[in-house]
């Protein structure tokens, strides 16, 4: 029998580093809240510093949070997410 193809998400590769190097987010998720406080505030759906654009939306689940829901790199196709994700 073949092998399959694995694939790690990075999202897996994130909750490992996390969990087994015991790295904590929580800086980082404070530092990322810091830089987009000020456009969420005004209503923006994205925020672009250093060439990296932080994406917003509103939370389903809690009403009135915003979330910071993808992270793009310069070319990764910020004007396609903005167009998916209106509203």
């Amino acid at each position: 029998m073949k092998t399959p193809k694995i694939t790690v998400s990075d999202h897996a590769i994130l909750r490992y580093i996390e969990r087994h190097y015991g790295l904590s987010l929580d800086p980082i998720r404070e530092k990322i809240t810091a830089l987009v406080r000020g456009p969420v505030a005004v209503g923006a759906s994205s925020h672009t510093v250093d060439d990296i654009t932080f994406c917003f939306e509103k939370c389903r689940k809690e009403n009135g949070t915003i979330v910071v829901s993808t992270v793009l790199e310069r070319g990764m196709g910020r004007t396609k997410w903005l167009r998916d994700h209106k509203g």
